[in-house]
């Protein structure tokens, strides 16, 4: 299997250099409010290499390679790296060495559960605490995304998702729940794309269907806010999750039996 660090050949090393973005679309980029330092810059290319699709799960990592292909310090590879065991993308083994986490059914069950149980507890604090602003800037991320569905680019629509899922841990005002969200929205991305490569006929799953299913998903859990009834808003986003990841484990499943 192919290293993290081959994987990423078509990378040009300037994307590092200044804390510059140099042509790398990503929605959480945007919400880093202070110029990112070298290790930031590496981590969110590592990020969307491995939620998106660039890097298969399983892969190694080695810290040199990465070095090398980046042309900075292992010490700032070595704090990327951390960020990305805070957010759940790599694993290190008994024998110490890293490899990207894996994808199986088992995994996104328990993904989905634990999204589960973040994000309805998220609904229930941000009914108490958004404002007027919280839910005219959650508006125009579906409008965002709505857009982009209509473009039927799904690569863009899969960071907006993040984009819109962060937006609401925000809303919370916890930090500690706030960095779990982000955590289960970045391991539910990299399932859905195993998912896509590995199915029979994963490229129907990215179809411009599922992404207007998403934008309705996401128009419900919006007005739930709204009524700031935390009872409501829990059940409503309980069930879009469920529906998300129903046909998500179906896609899964087929790929078992192909």
């Amino acid at each position: 299997m192919n290293s993290v660090g081959s994987s990423l050949a078509h990378v040009d090393r300037a994307e590092t250099s200044g804390g510059g973005r140099s042509g790398i679309e990503s929605a959480h980029l945007s919400l880093i409010r202070r110029r990112p330092t070298v290790a930031e810059s590496i981590a969110e290319i590592l990020t969307d290499a491995i939620v998106y699709g660039d890097v298969e799960p399983g892969a190694p990592i080695t810290q040199l390679e990465l070095a090398g292909q980046f042309d900075v310090s292992r010490i700032a590879v070595r704090d990327a790296l951390q960020l990305l065991r805070r957010r759940g993308l790599i694993i290190d083994s008994p024998s110490h060495r890293t490899f990207v986490q894996t994808v199986s059914i088992e995994t996104a069950r328990e993904v989905a559960e634990y999204r589960t149980l973040l994000e309805a507890e998220a609904a229930r604090i941000a009914c108490h605490r958004l404002t007027p602003d919280d839910l005219e800037e959650l508006d125009q991320h579906i409008s965002r995304q709505a857009d982009i569905a209509r473009l039927d680019d799904f690569g863009r629509f899969r960071r907006a998702d993040v984009a819109f899922r962060r937006r609401i841990a925000e809303v919370c005002d916890n930090t500690l729940l706030a960095e779990q969200l982000v955590y289960v929205a970045y391991r539910s991305q990299q399932i859905v794309s195993y998912a896509v490569r590995v199915t029979p006929d994963g490229k129907d799953y990215d179809n411009s269907r599922g992404m207007r299913a998403t934008v309705r998903r996401h128009r419900q859990m919006v007005r739930a806010l709204r009524r700031r009834d935390a009872e409501h808003a829990e059940q409503v986003f309980r069930g879009c999750i469920a529906e998300s990841h129903a046909r998500l484990l179906d896609r899964l499943r087929a790929s078992e039996h192909a």
